[in-house]
């Protein structure tokens, strides 16, 4: 995990030491790598690009457009044993489509279902969290989250999320300090979620919960869920709200005959779209994240960029540091301070934090981890530390209990 702040921003010794604190948690070397039958077969796992390409379809399934070339990856992760019944996000009826909506489909509330043995969760106002109120209590400093599937935590239970963990920790350390203050940790994210469905969710909902730090994550897969967005709600005429998305689409070389519907009412040419929108994806994020940085700036509210990793091998050093960069520039641009996760699970086998052998997703270890380093993160950085505590004391930081829930 590495963090990257503003410019003039000098971490004081006395944060230094608070680092190393929370740097000690938890973090057991892992030893004795056991081998199991799922290691025999790794080589059998997708490369890059046939990974690259089951994701799409998984997305587009999501999106309720036409599946990508991902058959290949899927036979391969048929082969590392995926069961038939493994089912995906659009199928287990916890989300539900938005007719002519820019967000398109958002998570059901009230939703209480066990998936992958674990329980999935979702609040009144449809946050794969636990309940608030929209008014924020006296005395309570609120935290909100916008992402995609990996934060929302699919395949894991609710309270195992890294969203969660942090909420746990942070109220721990209050109780243990008599800080007199409440943390809550909004979750705003959504499987398959674009960088600019993250926007929305925040400008549409997030917002009315008056929050004190927003995060805004982001993924290597964020081009291809840019795209799948951006052709949805193109494809459908629905109104886009923004206008640096109409300027980026334009700026794209998209033109009426690319926006050509065939008798059903699909693209004629959907790879014109798709191929427009991905060649350009840089410029949309940095007008997306420089139009949140604006909104966060006018409500007087801190805004930080997380990166987070896929847990197998797809997000390796060498294959995420050219996007890793371009995040940070992007970041930087715009003066937002960058939390990188991204090293979370360098150097372990992918089976130890990954859901599945078939899906990569990060498991309740790997949410851990990634709690783990945001956690050292925000003690680390001076005006996170100083919004989040702004008191004394703050030794003998310690990880809450994974059993250990409000």
């Amino acid at each position: 995990m590495t963090l990257s702040a503003t410019a003039g921003v000098r971490p004081s010794w006395r944060h230094f030491a608070l680092s190393l604190t929370v740097l000690t948690i938890g973090l057991v070397p892992l030893s004795g790598r056991a081998k199991t039958v799922r290691d025999s077969v790794r080589s059998l796992e997708p490369n890059r690009a046939e990974r690259e390409a089951g994701a799409a379809g998984y997305y587009e399934g999501l999106m309720g457009v036409e599946a990508g070339q991902g058959t290949r990856g899927e036979l391969s992760l048929r082969l590392l044993g995926k069961p038939t019944e493994w089912v995906r996000f659009q199928a287990a009826n916890v989300s539900r489509p938005i007719a002519s909506d820019f967000l398109v489909f958002e998570l059901k509330p009230n939703v209480d279902t066990v998936l992958f043995g674990h329980r999935f969760t979702t609040n009144t106002e449809g946050m794969r969290d636990r309940e608030y109120r929209k008014e924020k209590p006296p005395g309570t400093t609120r935290i909100v989250l916008l992402g995609s599937s990996i934060d929302m935590g699919w395949g894991i239970g609710t309270d195992d999320t890294y969203a969660n963990l942090l909420e746990d920790w942070l109220n721990l350390h209050s109780s243990r300090h008599h800080l007199g203050r409440r943390y809550e940790v909004l979750n705003f994210a959504v499987a398959a979620y674009g960088p600019a469905q993250r926007l929305e969710a925040f400008r549409r909902k997030a917002v009315e919960f008056e929050p004190d730090l927003v995060l805004y994550s982001a993924t290597m897969l964020d081009p291809r869920l840019l795209e799948i967005h951006l052709g949805n709600v193109l494809q459908n005429q629905v109104d886009l709200h923004y206008d640096f998305l109409r300027e980026c689409i334009a700026d794209a070389g998209i033109t009426e005959a690319d926006l050509r519907l065939d008798s059903s009412g699909v693209f004629v040419d959907k790879a014109a779209v798709k191929n427009k929108v991905g060649a350009r994806f840089w410029n949309f994020q940095d007008a997306i994240l420089g139009d949140l940085a604006a909104r966060c700036r006018s409500l007087d509210v801190p805004l930080a960029l997380l990166i987070v990793p896929r847990a197998g091998r797809s997000d390796a050093p060498e294959a995420r540091a050219l996007p890793v960069a371009r995040y940070k520039g992007v970041a930087a641009h715009h003066a937002i301070p960058v939390i990188d996760l991204t090293d979370s699970f360098d150097k372990l086998d992918p089976a130890k934090v990954e859901i599945a052998a078939w899906d990569d997703h990060p498991n309740v270890e790997g949410h851990r981890r990634l709690f783990l380093g945001l956690a050292r993160a925000l003690v680390a950085h001076p005006e996170f530390s100083k919004s989040l505590f702004s008191t004394n004391g703050l030794n003998g930081l310690t990880e809450p209990s994974k059993t250990a829930h409000p």
